[in-house]
């Protein structure tokens, strides 16, 4: 396997044997039938190196140089030599960005102006350095948002919006650009001075150091706080805050609203105590009728039916002197006024006044009560007749004729 870089012609070996495997020599470039192709389902294409790409060693070993018009991508490409008398030679090539040695010195210019890592337990490089952190946030159970407020929270600048990513973006941008640290520093920040100095490295080693020297088992703070609970996005104090912070604005939007209401509300009752206010001027107008009424005709006394002015009207529309009992139904005036138009024909008047039966007779045998009638038109006369002058007659008859 050879290295190559994109769009960069490389020299490349090749050993053309026969098919004893003995090297063939004096093979020239017109010799040859060459292809490339890239990794995958790309199909091959034709490649003539041409004198100044083509170079025999001796004893069947040549060079060829290829990649500055071929090697447009980076990733596998093969290259296919075959002339006659020879078994095809084929050579797998690697094709990156930039070469192992470029990377080298360009690692070696950011460590200049970074600082060299320091070994925080796994060794002296910053892959080294992550792991060593992650180890011990992990033992620590630290909240990423503690070191966050030291360093400040990562930007996506293509992978991720984590240190990893970070670092390796612009180790990428590094290698593919060969981006001055400026740059990169526009990206995630000056570096501040947290202990050691102002470095990406001492950065690292001091956060590393503030973890260690922390080390709190997460549990020690739960035993403070309590474990949170799911509140509706997750179990953690992060997103118990957000569901609080929403529960929150829900509850103001829900008390808005009430009071929205209770404003409504307020200028109904207003307008209800106008009202009763109203009513209340209203009832005292009628009481002071009724105080100017009862002024004039005096306060109504029990005539039999109750003691209300309604009673006393149904006492005097249908109550006879002296009676002891009123039926509304016989005694009423309207009761005989029907009584008069329905029922008192000639004969029914005829049966009142000589249809008679005397129960009752003064102490000298004079009639005193009488019953005339029958059924619904029977009536009970009381007399006071007895001695009077010019009615005797009249008195012992048992008949008016």
């Amino acid at each position: 396997m050879y290295d190559g870089k994109i769009s960069t012609d490389k020299w490349f070996p090749v050993i053309l044997v026969d098919t004893s495997n003995v090297g063939v020599a004096g093979k020239v470039h017109g010799d040859l039938t060459v292809y490339y192709h890239y990794e995958g389902t790309t199909p091959r294409v034709s490649y003539a190196p041409g004198a100044p790409n083509w170079v025999e060693a001796g004893g069947g070993e040549y060079w060829i140089r290829i990649g500055a018009g071929e090697f447009d991508y980076a990733g596998m490409y093969q290259i296919s030599i075959a002339c006659s008398g020879c078994q095809t030679h084929r050579i797998p090539i690697d094709v990156k960005s930039y070469t192992e040695e470029e990377k080298g010195t360009m690692l070696n210019t950011i460590y200049g102006r970074i600082g060299t890592p320091s070994d925080l337990g796994g060794g002296a490089t910053i892959a080294f350095n992550l792991s060593d952190i992650n180890s011990d946030v992990d033992s620590a159970a630290i909240d990423i948002s503690s070191i966050y407020g030291k360093i400040g929270e990562p930007s996506d600048l293509g992978s991720g919006a984590t240190i990893a990513f970070n670092l390796s973006d612009i180790d990428s941008s590094t290698g593919a650009s060969a981006v001055e640290i400026s740059s990169i520093y526009g990206k995630i920040g000056e570096p501040s001075d947290l202990g050691s100095g102002a470095t990406l490295s001492f950065n690292l080693f001091d956060i590393d150091s503030d973890v260690d020297a922390v080390a709190v088992d997460v549990s020690l703070i739960y035993g403070r706080i309590g474990v949170p609970s799911d509140l509706g996005s997750g179990a953690t104090l992060s997103l118990n805050a957000l569901d609080i912070e929403n529960d929150v604005f829900a509850v103001k939007t829900k008390v808005d609203t009430a009071i929205a209401d209770i404003s409504v509300v307020d200028g109904k009752v207003d307008t209800a105590i106008v009202d009763i206010a109203t009513v209340d001027g209203k009832v005292d107008t009628a009481i002071s009728d009724i105080g100017d009424v009862s002024s004039d005709i005096g306060s109504p006394i029990d005539l039999g039916d109750g003691t209300t002015l309604a009673d006393n009207m149904t006492s005097i529309a249908g109550k006879t002197a002296g009676a002891a009992t009123f039926n509304r139904t016989y005694d009423s005036l309207e009761a005989l006024s029907d009584a008069e138009s329905d029922d008192l024909s000639a004969d029914v008047l005829k049966d009142l006044l000589f249809n008679r039966e005397v129960t009752l007779r003064h102490i000298n045998g004079k009639p005193q009560q009488v019953v005339a009638g029958t059924g619904l038109n029977q009536i009970t006369v009381e007399t006071t007749l007895d001695t009077d002058p010019g009615m005797t007659d009249f008195i012992d008859k048992e008949e008016i004729v």
